[in-house]
């Protein structure tokens, strides 16, 4: 979830969309502080770029360690973005996992897999259902820069992120009041979206308590600095940890910044 956590709108000063984004996210289960993540979105008129970070943190860098960088760009059509290449690169432990798809003619081809797939673990998603599909960095992009321009209708989004192959909904977006909390950067107003995401291929074929799906999912999207665009400012599930929840942090957008004091 931590890829679902960027968006981008229209500066109310300028008219323009912002160039350089940057975002930072805690994330907790229950009470327990467990991860941290960073995206930069760099915005061009004809091109987009998006990197994301995230590492353990807390008690449970201390039981196991694991980190990730996931890089996306692409070309920028007016309003559509179609991505060219995603990477995914992460390491558990001492292992370390590497995904880098290309995109040739709204099809996604892997250009590199490490460890190789395992049919014994999952299946691999046929090729004809990867077609016409995006990266999660660029669903979320593509979503919110379609809010921005005052389409608050939803969205159905085809995902394939190199092993699995999904369908994310946006189905309902209402007002809600965020109250202050000393983890999060934003307080007030925000739209709150609930999301449905239906599994097509590639998950894993042995059901375990990590692998189960997260219930009834939230995200909430506000404005936390003075005439810059809406993002995401928190998330919100319940798995089978208990509550799972991200809150942002900071937010850096065209040298505008606010964030929360940290000890």
């Amino acid at each position: 979830m931590v890829m679902l956590t960027l968006s981008w709108g229209v500066c109310a000063e300028t008219g323009q969309l912002p160039q350089v984004v940057n975002l930072s996210y805690d994330t907790y289960a229950g009470p327990f502080y467990i991860m941290s993540a960073t995206v930069n979105i760099e915005l061009e008129e004809r091109d987009y770029r998006i990197a994301a970070s995230t590492k353990t943190e807390g008690f449970a860098a201390w039981m196991f360690s694991w980190r990730s960088q996931v890089f996306t760009e692409g070309r920028r059509d007016g309003n559509t973005l179609i991505p060219v290449r995603h990477q995914i690169q992460s390491y558990w432990q001492d292992s370390n996992r590497l995904l880098r798809l290309r995109y040739d003619d709204n099809r996604a081809i892997i250009e590199a897999m490490a460890p190789q797939h395992d049919p014994s673990k999952r299946d691999l998603v046929a090729e004809f259902l990867r077609n016409d599909t995006v990266d999660p960095l660029t669903m979320i992009a593509q979503h919110f820069l379609k809010m921005a321009q005052g389409d608050s209708s939803g969205g159905h989004y085809r995902i394939f992120d190199g092993r699995r192959r999904y369908d994310i909904n946006i189905v309902h977006c209402v007002t809600d009041e965020l109250e202050k909390n000393i983890s999060a950067v934003y307080r007030g107003a925000a739209q709150a979206c609930a999301l449905q995401l239906d599994r097509i291929a590639g998950f894993w074929k042995k059901k375990t308590r990590v692998g189960q799906g997260l219930l009834k999912p939230t995200l909430w999207m506000a404005s936390p600095l003075e005439n810059v665009p809406a993002i995401p400012v928190k998330f919100e599930a319940e798995s089978s940890y208990g509550s799972f929840r991200i809150h942002l942090t900071r937010v850096e957008i065209d040298g505008k910044m606010r964030e929360i004091a940290k000890d």
